[in-house]
């Protein structure tokens, strides 16, 4: 979607009127991205009726007009009162969604969310837009809206989503590439993509994720590196998170953890793990054969198969941590 300020061409730069104007309900109008001047007018002008089930056969282009109907609902509303504005487009939501266009109330509703995220207010609403749109996606089914409705209610929550979450989201590129877009963007220590574009919704949503949860902090390990993470270490929880999301909890092993959080900072010869036991000298016939059987258990927690370990490393000085790799860390240990 792009959020202009009208529609005063048939054909609008879509993608630098996105870029120009991300606050929504401020001023101006909010558009799907096909609804032009000719399609306004037919619905400001009456020949559009919302009657049940005439979603059937609605052409995309007159769909379009709800989203543009829906602000100038919403703008009668003061300019400054912005409760206002929200309660006249969720009852607009509501309007549409009793004379029978489910899909149309899905799509305001998921518009709705959006603005209301990148401008980092309204977290009741929010979630409750969330769990709607969720069941709409199951009712239909529409795979679009559930997987939206389960983003958003995760990353409005007061605290943020677990990265194991993330990094689950980030692998359903297929089924769902903009939520995937942006789970590997706040998975990625610079909330960027490599080779990727993030388009002007992409950047403002990442940037308001931040504001809504200040305490999220993403460092990269001394590892190799690309174009997203694909595992990582959740510090405060003590938990290693492998690449299809699942979760490893290391807080009932503490030397187990210490260990992989010493190769994470960069630590990974034999003589610099030696530290983990508070021993300073190295003695190859005292430590060797403890640290191999530590690194052993490691792998056997952590590797899908330990005979062919993917994140734990055997160096021709000890270990190192394979594939990309990230650390959710505290804020108050993010001196970077």
């Amino acid at each position: 979607y792009a959020m202009i300020s009208g529609l005063d061409a048939e054909q609008p730069d879509w993608e630098g009127a996105t870029d120009a104007r991300m606050a929504t309900f401020a001023k101006g109008y909010w558009t799907s991205y096909c609804a032009m001047r000719s399609q306004v007018s037919l619905a400001e002008g009456g020949q559009l009726e919302l009657t049940p089930g005439y979603e059937n056969d609605l052409p995309i282009r007159v769909v379009s007009t709800l989203h543009e109907l829906t602000v100038r609902s919403v703008n009668a509303a003061p300019s400054d009162d912005l409760s206002s504005r929200d309660t006249a487009a969720l009852a607009l939501i509501d309007q549409v969604d009793q004379v029978g266009f489910r899909t149309g109330a899905a799509r305001l509703a998921e518009s709705l969310s959006i603005a209301l995220y990148c401008e980092g207010r309204s977290r009741d609403t929010i979630l409750r837009l969330a769990d709607r749109l969720a069941a709409w996606g199951a009712e239909f089914p529409s795979q679009r809206f559930l997987i939206l409705g389960q983003f958003f209610s995760a990353i409005a929550q007061n605290q943020p989503p677990a990265p194991s979450w993330l990094q689950a989201m980030a692998n359903r590129t297929a089924e769902a590439p903009r939520e995937s877009r942006w789970s590997r963007a706040l998975l990625s220590a610079s909330n960027t993509l490599l080779g990727a574009s993030l388009n002007a919704l992409d950047r403002s949503l990442i940037a308001s994720f931040q504001k809504w949860h200040p305490s999220w902090r993403i460092r990269p390990g001394d590892c190799g590196y690309g174009e997203e993470p694909a595992w990582g270490l959740d510090v405060p929880r003590q938990i290693l998170w492998r690449s299809d999301g699942s979760e490893v909890d290391l807080g009932s092993a503490p030397l187990l953890w210490a260990l992989v959080l010493s190769v994470f900072q960069g630590v990974g010869d034999k003589e610099g793990l030696q530290a983990v036991w508070g021993e300073t000298d190295y003695h190859p016939l005292k430590h060797d054969n403890r640290l191999r059987l530590s690194i052993r258990k490691l792998r056997e927690l952590v590797e899908p198969d330990p005979s062919k370990p993917i994140y734990l490393l055997t160096t021709e000085d000890g270990y190192s941590l394979g594939g990309r790799c990230v650390a959710l860390v505290p804020v108050d240990t993010d001196n970077s």
